[in-house]
This record gives structure tokens, C-alpha cells and sequence, in this order.
């Protein structure tokens, strides 16, 4: 009689303790889906962030050819325009990347598959933000040069200011897209 009531209580104790494994389960995927979502949001502003500032770029520039000082020169506005272009499509193939990325949709290798691509896009985009950004401040530095000192020394603000403003900005992002790929690793797990 002892030994069935303790297999009763056994059986008892070892559906609850499922049922309980069974919930955080369902709370821990629910917690990396939530930080998954929040990561996700927080790159799509960045993002759409960027692709503001870059439409309003040219109205920075349109200024220095309106005083009628000094043109800007075709090599200064053709590098300007590659630099938006290239840095628009990077922007928007970042947005694409991102809707990929997707937990519910697809399983938890195709989406870390997707962040890799993202964060790789990433960082191509980088370094080519780099690449072509170099000559566009070696020609702003020029068409400073040009124009009244006002101009140089707003660039040179601009500069100052910016710079620091984008290693935060690439320092959250890269901060995000690590946080992806630790919720898809608890995922995982």
C-alpha cells in the first residue's frame, strides 16, 4: 500500500515538475523573442535614422554653391553624390537584411544565417562608408580652402562633431546586432 501511494505522489510530482519545465521554456522563448523584437526596432530607427541624414546632406552642400564664391567643382559634387548613392543603397539593403530576419518564420539556424548576413552587410557598408568618405573630406577640406573661412571652420565643426557621433552610433549598432545574436543563441539553447 506504502509503495503504491508513493509511486502516486511520484507520478504527481513528475507531471508538475514538466509542466513547470514546459513554462519556462515557453517564458524563456517568449523573453528571446522580446529581445529579438527590441534589437530589431532599435536598428530600424538607426537605420531609417540614416536615411534622413543622408537626403538632407545635399541641402548642407547646396549652400556653398549658392553664395557664388567658389563652385564646388564637379569632382567635389560627384563624390558627394556616389557617397549618398552608395550609402542609400547600403541603408536599404540594411532594411531588407533586417526583415529577414524573422525567429517565428523560419528556424533558429536560417535566422542566424540572416543576422550574419546583416552583420556582414554591416560592416562592408563601413567600410565603404570609409573608403568613399575619405576623398569627400579631403575635397571639403579643399573647397574650404576656397571659400571664406566660415565655411572651412563649419566643416571642421561639422567633423569634430560628427565623428565622435558616429563611433556611438556604430558602437550601438554593433551592440544590437551582438544582443541578436546572444537572443538567438538563448534560443538555441
Amino acid at each position: 500500500m506504502e509503495l503504491d501511494e508513493l509511486k502516486t505522489k511520484w507520478h504527481e510530482l513528475d507531471g508538475r515538475l514538466s509542466c513547470a519545465d514546459t513554462k519556462i521554456d515557453r517564458l524563456t522563448a517568449e523573453v528571446s523573442a522580446g529581445k529579438i523584437t527590441s534589437a530589431k526596432q532599435r536598428l530600424a530607427r538607426t537605420i531609417r535614422l540614416g536615411i534622413f541624414l543622408l537626403a538632407v546632406l545635399p541641402l548642407c552642400f547646396a549652400n556653398i554653391s549658392r553664395t557664388g564664391e567658389a563652385d564646388p567643382g564637379t569632382a567635389v559634387k560627384a563624390t558627394l553624390a556616389l557617397f549618398i548613392f552608395a550609402m542609400l543603397a547600403r541603408q536599404i539593403a540594411l532594411l531588407v537584411l533586417l526583415a529577414r530576419i524573422e525567429p517565428g518564420a523560419g528556424t533558429v539556424r536560417e535566422t542566424c544565417a540572416a543576422v550574419i548576413r546583416f552583420r556582414t552587410c554591416f560592416l562592408w557598408g563601413v567600410g565603404a562608408g570609409i573608403v568613399l568618405g575619405v576623398p569627400l573630406l579631403s575635397l571639403g577640406f579643399y573647397v574650404g580652402s576656397l571659400t571664406s573661412p566660415y565655411v572651412f571652420y563649419g566643416f571642421v565643426a561639422g567633423l569634430i562633431v560628427g565623428l565622435p557621433l558616429s563611433v556611438r552610433i556604430f558602437l550601438r549598432m554593433m551592440g544590437d546586432i551582438n544582443a541578436l545574436r546572444a537572443a538567438l543563441r538563448d534560443v538555441e539553447e
